[in-house]
This record gives structure tokens, C-alpha cells and sequence, in this order.
């Protein structure tokens, strides 16, 4: 297998803090409270909470001045509630109680899980109202090898429970290449679109990192200081070089097939013979004249292969060894960069990364 070095379209960096754009807010009582998107009138919504709720939260807490009827409230049918909802050949008309045995409950996190029912309106206060406070402590989960649970929370400080949603929440990544309209490489333009301005790009940044939760993981992939015509904002490559590192290895065979995917409507467009010229002062005009012969030949597979063993890794490498160089990272092998393959990949890299702290 043939590593990829730090190659590009794969790695992934990690934006430690971005701290040249927002701080965790703090007072005397902990991190500012999110404020909650509410949404009331969307019984789609409130709909898929109580799912939620069913599957993920009353394994361990009950809400036992609730009874499972009243979910006709949000648009519910009894037949609905019966079939999803409802375990154990239970009543509709039953209160919500856990499953979970109370003393089993108390030795393994060492407190009883408390009941949900009012949860929300005993935890309003000055930081907001109960559900900002649920919905900041919800995604105030980071990684803890200290605790049992391998998580704590920076809204409830050495919280017993763990981060159940984990899977559900996703990832943060702030994807510099789709804001600035580009791939990022010398055939990285998209078809009738345009790059935005330098301004517009860097007011499309600041947009995307204010809506980040500053105290979870942030990825971004590892980029040049210019993604086409645009430059990189220089506190994010800042930022990025000071993060954490992730280096991600495949096959040539597979990394090819990738790409043949990735750029198929660059590959069959007129336009690919022009962007090769521009590849003669690094190459050789002889080089690129071949390559020119395989696009016309449209052996793109053998073309994309001699792109990235002669081009793409050569020039990539130098950059992250000169960027990179002595930087922490952690390594992820993969032989399969099909789509599910790479939801495989994010999945692992996500659960093995230890990197988050408050």
C-alpha cells in the first residue's frame, strides 16, 4: 500500500480553538448557555424528539408525570404511539418510567438518573431559559479518558452520564473548498461557477466558524495558503497549522477511483488539455504532451495515476513536511474510499480522536 503523505483531499486538520474568532463564553456559573432553536409548531420535529427521547433517554430516565397519550398532542396517532413507541407491551395510557432498575442504576453511575418530566423548567434561570440550558448541556459533551464514561461536559462538570447522541450530533468541518468555489488544485475549477470574491469568501468564512460550538473538535482539511484565486484567511491557516493533525493512507488503485469520481465532469469536459498546459513548468512539456495523449486517448485512469505519483504528491508532500513538520498527528489507513467507505472512515477517526479538552 502506498501512503498518501499529507496528500490532499483526504487530510484533514484540526482547528484546535479558533480562538481569533470566538472564545467559550464564561461567568461565575460556567459557559454562556446556547440559546435553543425552538420549534414549536413543527410536529415533524417534535415528533422525532420524542423518538428520541424513547430510544436514547428513557433506558435511564423516566418521565413519570408524562404518559405516552399525550404524544397525540404532537400530531401522534395511538396507533403510532403503540407501534413505536411503546415496549414491553406496554399501555398508551401508561406513564413514561424507565427501564433501567434504580439500584442497578445508583452502582453504576453512582446517582440515580433523575426524572426528565419538568427538567427543563427547573433548570431556567439567569443563562437562559430551561431548554437553552438542556440544549448547551446536550452539546457541551467532550471526550475525557479520566472519566468512566470516557466524556465530560463543560455545562455540567463531571457529569456521570455519557454523551448518548454522540453518533447522532455529527461533526463540525468547515469546508474552505465548497466556500470558495474551487478544488483547491491546478484542475480545481467548477464548472460554471465562479469564485466569490476575497471579501465575499472571507465574509463566507466568519459565517461558517460562528455557527461552530468552540468547545467541540473543528476539521477542516489540510489546504495551500490560496484555494484558486482566493487566499486562505491567515488566523484559519494559522489555525490550522497549530492544530492537531490527521494522516489518512490508501492505495494508489483506490485514491484513483476516487478521483475519477470526484472530477468525472472535469474529465470529460474540453477543459482538462488547457489545465494540463499549465502543468509544463513544473513537469516538462513532454510530460504534460503525454498526458495530453492519454486525455485524448481517455485513459484517465493511467492519466490521474501519473497526476498524482509525478504532480500532486510530490509538491503536497513538500508542503506538509514544510508546514507539518514535527507536528502531532494520528494515522487512519482505509481500502475504501467508495462513499460508505469514507462514512466508515469519518466514523472511526471520530470515535478514536482523544484530542478535545476544555
Amino acid at each position: 500500500m502506498k501512503t498518501m503523505g499529507f496528500t490532499k483531499k483526504i487530510v484533514l486538520g484540526w482547528v484546535l480553538t479558533l480562538g481569533f474568532v470566538f472564545g467559550v463564553q464564561a461567568n461565575t456559573a460556567g459557559p454562556a448557555w446556547d440559546k435553543a432553536p425552538l420549534k414549536l409548531d413543527d410536529n415533524a420535529a417534535l415528533q422525532n424528539g420524542a423518538k428520541l427521547f424513547v430510544n436514547y433517554c428513557l433506558n435511564c430516565h423516566s418521565a413519570a408525570f408524562q404518559r405516552f397519550n399525550r404524544l397525540t398532542d404532537i400530531g401522534l396517532t395511538p396507533e403510532q404511539i403503540k407501534d413505536n413507541l411503546l415496549v414491553n407491551n406496554g399501555k398508551i395510557g401508561e406513564t413514561m418510567k424507565s427501564a433501567i432498575d434504580p439500584q442497578q442504576a445508583k452502582a453504576w453511575f453512582g446517582v440515580n438518573p433523575p426524572d426528565l418530566t419538568v427538567i427543563a423548567r427547573s433548570r431556567a434561570g439567569a443563562g437562559g431559559t430551561g431548554t437553552d440550558y438542556l440544549y448547551s448541556y446536550m452539546r457541551g459533551f467532550y471526550r475525557d479518558d479520566t472519566k468512566p464514561t470516557g466524556w465530560n461536559n463543560h455545562v455540567f462538570p463531571n457529569v456521570a452520564m455519557p454523551h448518548v447522541l454522540w453518533e447522532l450530533q455529527g461533526q463540525q468541518v468547515l469546508n474552505l473548498e465548497a466556500l470558495a468555489a474551487h478544488k483547491g488544485s491546478v484542475l480545481g475549477d467548477l464548472p460554471g461557477q465562479a469564485q466569490p470574491s476575497q471579501k465575499g469568501f472571507e465574509t463566507l468564512v466568519l459565517e461558517a466558524i460562528s455557527r461552530f460550538d468552540p468547545a467541540r473538535t473543528v476539521y477542516v482539511e489540510s489546504e495551500s495558503k490560496r484555494i484558486g484565486q482566493l487566499r486562505v484567511p491567515d488566523a484559519v491557516f494559522q489555525g490550522i497549522q497549530e492544530g492537531n493533525w490527521l494522516r489518512v493512507q490508501a492505495s494508489m488503485e483506490q485514491r484513483v477511483q476516487f478521483l475519477l469520481r470526484d472530477y468525472d465532469y472535469f474529465l470529460s469536459g474540453p477543459e482538462l488539455e488547457q489545465q494540463l498546459e499549465r502543468l509544463k513548468e513544473s513537469c516538462g512539456g513532454e510530460t504534460v504532451a503525454r498526458w495530453k495523449g492519454l486525455a485524448q486517448a481517455k485513459d484517465f485512469s493511467t492519466l490521474v495515476a501519473e497526476l498524482l505519483a509525478q504532480h500532486y504528491d510530490r509538491f503536497y508532500l513538500r508542503s506538509m513536511n514544510k508546514h507539518a513538520e514535527g507536528a502531532s498527528h494520528a494515522s487512519f489507513a482505509t481500502d475504501d474510499l467508495s462513499d460508505a467507505g469514507i462514512a466508515a472512515l469519518a466514523k472511526e477517526i471520530a470515535s478514536s480522536v482523544r484530542w478535545q479538552s476544555p
